[in-house]
């Protein structure tokens, strides 16, 4: 039976499939138009970035759709399932900037797996075995992961690195002899760092105003990658004049 005074629930994962939508418009289109070539591979990289934070919006967005009809079961598995692609998403940014950095494949292959490995652990013992339900207010679902400690230390293991790397693609961009890829470098690196910045103050989760604001700002940020690889006319003429 739905929660029926439980409207914000509604508002929530509306919010939520915003950010799924854009991450995933922005993520289909750069690999349909720009992954080719030698740029292949960093496209495909910038683009699996963004269809995981879409996947991870788009898990929210239904469980607590669930949460709102009163299915507690449904809503439980897709809470292992957001929080699943949320485990990836280092592992995947890890590899973005390893390849964009160092351009070798088998580095950034190698550092992706133990990333992927390393989250699959975590995800396991302090989601899958360890999580607890807390209740469902007007705006959330909430629930509690097995240890606070646990997530702390695999944000800061997995988590602070992949900043570090993107902030280190970010200084690369003043060395890059031309306009155009100082531009490309640094608006790429640009719309992560903040997507994912926001993602871990989304995680927090201090009031349900500040999660839907965040949510809204990721999927503005997703104007920043899609001006990284499709700039306006604009953007273009002054590239080229550099």
């Amino acid at each position: 039976m739905a929660h029926e005074p439980y409207y914000g629930l509604l508002v929530n994962a509306a919010i939520s499939f915003f950010v799924f939508l854009s991450s995933w418009y922005l993520g289909v289109k750069v690999i349909k138009q720009k992954a080719t070539g030698k740029a292949k591979v960093p496209a495909m990289a910038f683009s699996v970035v963004w269809l995981d934070i879409g996947l991870i919006y788009f898990s929210v967005g239904v469980r607590t759709m669930f949460a709102f009809f009163g299915m507690d079961n449904f809503d439980k598995l897709f809470f292992y399932v957001d929080n699943f692609f949320g485990a990836m998403l280092a592992a995947t940014i890890i590899f973005f900037t390893t390849y964009f950095l160092f351009r070798n494949k088998k580095v950034a292959d190698t550092l992706a797996i133990l990333w992927v490995i390393a989250g699959f652990i975590w995800w396991i013992f302090d989601v899958k075995t360890g999580a607890k339900r807390i209740g469902v207010s007007y705006w959330l679902s909430e629930w509690e992961i097995g240890s606070e400690f646990l997530m702390t230390l695999f944000g800061a293991i997995f988590y602070i690195p992949g900043l570090i790397s993107l902030f280190a693609l970010l200084f690369t961009a003043r060395k890059a002899p031309k306009r155009t890829t100082k531009y490309k470098i640094t608006m790429t690196a640009l719309s992560l760092i903040l997507a994912v910045t926001l993602m871990i103050i989304d995680l927090k989760g201090t009031s349900p105003f500040l999660g839907f604001a965040v949510r809204v700002l990721i999927a503005l940020v997703t104007i920043l990658g899609h001006l990284a690889y499709f700039p306006t006319k604009g953007i273009k003429h002054w590239l080229e004049r550099g």
